[in-house]
């Protein structure tokens, strides 16, 4: 893990994860905490390197999609966050409704 864990953080699930934007996507890793969601970047990335959003600062999260240039059609793959104080985040991960569950389950504690 390349970011600092908080007193009493717990990690609950971890995997690679892209984080998109309208400029550009960075390669990473992804981690649902306790407390956090972290998504920590590649060294190679432009842009910010590591995003830490406090779960209780989740305004609402769900299903979103990706596009490629290759095929035509959006792509089942992605989950979007968007924060209390209006900042969206689109992550590419591998078993979205897993994570998205994970989410659900820590929010909603």
């Amino acid at each position: 893990m390349n970011f600092k864990m908080l007193d009493g953080e717990k990690v609950i699930k971890e995997g690679k994860a892209n984080r998109s934007n309208f400029i550009n996507a960075q390669g990473g890793k992804l981690y649902l905490t306790n407390k956090r969601l972290v998504f920590v970047g590649h060294g190679k990335n432009i842009g910010e390197g590591t995003i830490a959003v406090e779960l209780n600062e989740i305004l609402t999260y769900g299903k979103a999609f990706t596009f490629s240039i290759f095929l035509p059609i959006p792509i089942p793959n992605a989950m979007k966050v968007v924060t209390q104080k209006g900042k969206k985040y689109k992550f590419t991960v591998y078993g979205r409704k897993k994570w998205i569950k994970e989410i659900n389950n820590k929010i909603n504690v």
